[in-house]
């Protein structure tokens, strides 16, 4: 794509997905909170996404929070795995009371997994033995929860780490059979899921092709991905364009997509593309924009490098 056309995308993509907030999300926010306020999970979990992404109202973490934790109360298995994944990484330091706290995340990765029989959390839970993270570090432990998410609950990822586990001989001799074949169940719950949309497992489908070296599928299930909003999609889809296939306007098309998605990493990605200009031109008033959103999305203390970069700019007139 010309340069034109693609600072052209950037911008529709930005006015886009407001309205889509807009137009999809307003006018039934009220109907969630009826329905959450009776108690039904899956409302309060929607309410959850909406507060967290804006979508039509003004973001508000802790209400975010706060719904999840009532869906996640009423057995809804991916509140608790989305809480559990704040616990664990810490994403979230503009959300009072979340910080980087391991056992929390354990608590909520074993309701999802071992209650609800969410695979996804099982395998998140395998990766807490497996790094020894709030627990001690037992592979055995690790494997039997991957398998367990990819043989009980058909997890694309489970699979895939249960697959690594044999290749490298963690849970007993190395068996490059076994990882094979667990390779090749990954893959097929990864398509099925990503299938039925579900752009979380197309993101993992595309990450699984690219460490096959299959980047033609690597970046079609990556696109896929980010047109269902998923924002690893989108970092994958920028990453691959940027790195294998040296798409550099697409890369900034598709950081840029993740950046509206509010992922503060690739904000600070696509500002540094415009502000060092090794790919693109040098547009140190883009770069300008997207540093001082990455600075916003994850507050002076995650991503102190791009409030740098941002006042900077600022001081130099930009």
């Amino acid at each position: 794509m010309r340069r034109n056309n693609i600072i052209f995308l950037i911008l529709a993509n930005l006015l886009l997905l407001g309205n889509v907030g807009c137009s999809s999300h307003q006018h039934t926010v009220n109907d969630y909170k009826q329905e959450c306020d009776n108690n039904v999970a899956g409302s309060c979990n929607k309410l959850g996404s909406i507060y967290l992404k804006g979508l039509g109202v003004e973001r508000n973490f802790n209400l975010a929070k706060k719904y999840y934790e009532k869906a996640c109360d009423l057995s809804d298995s991916d509140s608790c795995n989305t809480l559990g994944q704040w616990y664990r990484d810490s994403r979230a330091p503009h959300i009072d009371g979340v910080e980087k706290d391991f056992s929390r995340a354990k608590k909520y990765f074993e309701k999802a997994c071992l209650r609800e029989m969410y695979g996804y959390a099982c395998t998140n839970l395998g990766m807490l033995y497996y790094y020894g993270k709030g627990v001690e570090a037992n592979n055995d432990t690790a494997d039997a929860y991957f398998r367990k998410a990819c043989e009980l609950y058909h997890d694309g990822e489970g699979c895939y780490r249960h697959a690594y586990m044999y290749s490298k001989g963690l849970n007993g001799p190395i068996d490059k059979e076994s990882a094979k074949k667990y390779e090749r169940v990954a893959e097929k719950y990864y398509k099925e899921a990503c299938d039925k949309n579900n752009g979380e497992q197309c993101g993992r489908l595309s990450h699984f092709y690219r460490e096959s070296k299959n980047y033609e599928k690597a970046v079609f299930y990556a696109i896929k991905a980010c047109d269902l909003n998923d924002v690893y999609g989108c970092f994958m889809a920028g990453s691959i364009n940027k790195y294998e296939r040296e798409h550099y306007y697409e890369a900034a098309y598709y950081y840029d997509k993740a950046c509206t998605l509010y992922d503060d990493n690739c904000c600070s990605f696509v500002g540094n593309m415009y502000y060092f200009g090794n790919e693109i031109p040098v547009n140190k008033k883009l770069a300008k924009s997207y540093y001082k959103r990455s600075c916003d999305i994850g507050t002076k203390e995650w991503r102190s490098d791009s409030c740098e970069f941002y006042e900077t700019l600022a001081d130099q007139g930009y």
